[in-house]
């Protein structure tokens, strides 16, 4: 007797520990446990643009959509076009998108604002006016912007493959005056070129490395284009290594002397040079 009542309460230990352990929610083989990558395609919750002016919460969410145009604050209204989108005076600050490239109806749009520094150097037609008919997906406020449903103080976008979170790999030759080089060479000048130039550098605002330029007032100070598919010399740094040298000096601080950096054209911004003696462009 005392055998039998040693055994069954031996076996009903052991039912009971097999029964909590099954049940226990804890196992990574249970199937009822906790789900370990709950949003596997965090690209799922992203608003189209017919949602977002739908939503207009005051909420940051992100939206995807076409890049139909601009808005042209001079003139108030929507372009649905790439043209004069690099003239400042109207300014470059905003895109315009909808649920597919061939939108035209400014009813159907969001106006998403494009705050300075990489969203807006990845993104704005005036200096990718490629982009125009490119599917984009940005993150900002919903918020009305520009008298349109708007997405506004944008801090991520993403298109052709690039992300505005991706390490810089290009430095900005900005407003870079063409010293001896005549007005009409430089303003040749085309991506793929090999360009050479003589400046200080600045980290502008922490995220784009840079030459300095300097009105007048303010000193009159800029660089200088030292030769286009001429000889580099031989204390030229690469625009990797002015990236490098940038970030070294952080944020806003311009370097107390001149860099000499070669590199490959990859775009052409602004062509001043038979008017104002300057150019802005890209290198690699």
């Amino acid at each position: 007797m005392k055998f039998n009542k040693f055994f069954i309460g031996t076996m009903l230990t052991v039912a009971c520990t097999m029964a909590f352990t099954a049940c226990d929610p804890t196992e990574g083989d249970d199937p009822f446990g906790p789900n370990p990558n709950p949003n596997p395609n965090p690209t799922s919750d992203t608003l189209t643009v017919a949602q977002a002016i739908a939503k207009q919460d005051g909420k940051e969410a992100l939206v995807k959509g076409y890049i139909v145009g601009w808005y042209n604050n001079k003139s108030a209204k929507v372009e649905f076009s790439n043209q004069n989108a690099a003239d400042t005076t109207l300014n470059k600050a905003n895109v315009i998108i909808a649920d597919a490239a061939d939108i035209t109806d400014a009813t159907q749009v969001v106006c998403v604002q494009l705050t300075a520094g990489p969203v807006r150097d990845l993104v704005n037609l005036g200096t990718n006016p490629d982009n125009l008919g490119k599917r984009v997906v940005v993150k900002g406020i919903l918020q009305a912007y520009n008298t349109l449903p708007g997405l506004k103080s944008t801090s991520y976008a993403e298109i052709n493959g690039k992300k505005s979170t991706d390490p810089v790999t290009e430095f900005y030759c900005f407003r870079v005056g063409v010293g001896s080089i005549a007005p009409a060479t430089a303003s040749a000048m085309k991506v793929g070129d090999k360009v050479v130039i003589k400046s200080k550098i600045i980290y502008y605002k922490g995220t784009k490395p840079e030459t300095v330029w300097q009105s007048a007032t303010a000193g009159g100070y800029k660089g200088t284009i030292l030769s286009i598919n001429g000889t580099t010399p031989a204390e030229a740094i690469s625009a990797t290594e002015a990236i490098a040298e940038c970030v070294k000096l952080g944020p806003d601080v311009v370097s107390t002397s001149e860099f000499t950096i070669a590199g490959e054209v990859t775009k052409v911004e602004e062509n001043g040079a038979e008017k104002y003696g300057n150019m802005t462009f890209y290198i690699k």
